[in-house]
C-alpha cells in the first residue's frame, strides 16, 4: 500500500488488538507516526481512501462514523470486525456494474448500502438510513426496477 505524503485521506488503522481507528489526515505518514508514538501496540494501516480535499475526506469519515456508531469503542476507535465490510469490498474509487443492463454504480455507494444493512436493527431503521444516505441515482434505479431497496436486510443480520 503506497503512502502518499501531503494528500488528504480517510484511513483505517488497526492496533492489532481488535480496534480500528477511522480518521482523516492531510499527511498519512505524519499521522501514523504521531499515533504510533502514543500507542503501546504496533499500528497497521488497513485501508486508505485518498481524496481531492479535506472537506471530502471529512464527509466520507462522517459517513463511516455514523454507520458504525453502535460499534464505537471510544472516540474514533471502532470494533475492527465491524469495519471489515469496508475492507472486503474493494477500494472506494473502484467502479462496479450492478448488472449488464444498468448504468455504472460506484462501489462506495454499494459499501454504504452494505453498511446500512449490517448495522441496522430493524427493516424500518435500514429503510430510514437508506433514504437518508443513499444517493438519488441509486434510489431512482431501485424504484425504476421495482426493487426492494433493503431486500438483503434479513440475510445480513447477525444471529
Amino acid at each position: 500500500m503506497e503512502l502518499i505524503r501531503h494528500q488528504p485521506c480517510v484511513y483505517f488503522i488497526s492496533d492489532g488488538q481488535g480496534h480500528c481507528k477511522i480518521g482523516v489526515a492531510s499527511d498519512i505518514k505524519e499521522r501514523l507516526s504521531t499515533l504510533q508514538v502514543s500507542s503501546a501496540f504496533e499500528l497497521t494501516i488497513k485501508h486508505i481512501e485518498y481524496t481531492d480535499d479535506l472537506d471530502e475526506a471529512y464527509e466520507i469519515e462522517r459517513h463511516y462514523h455514523s454507520q458504525l456508531h453502535e460499534r464505537r469503542i471510544r472516540g474514533e476507535w471502532f470494533d475492527e470486525d465491524a469495519v471489515g465490510c469496508y475492507l472486503e469490498n474493494g477500494r472506494a474509487e473502484d467502479k462496479t456494474y450492478m448488472c449488464d443492463e444498468c448504468e455504472e454504480f460506484n462501489i462506495r455507494d454499494a459499501m454504504k448500502l452494505y453498511s446500512i444493512l449490517l448495522v441496522s436493527k430493524t427493516r424500518e431503521e435500514a429503510l430510514e438510513a437508506y433514504n437518508k444516505f443513499m444517493p438519488d441515482y441509486w434510489k431512482e434505479y431501485d424504484k425504476r426496477k421495482g426493487r426492494d431497496p433493503i431486500a438483503g436486510f434479513p440475510i445480513l443480520k447477525k444471529v
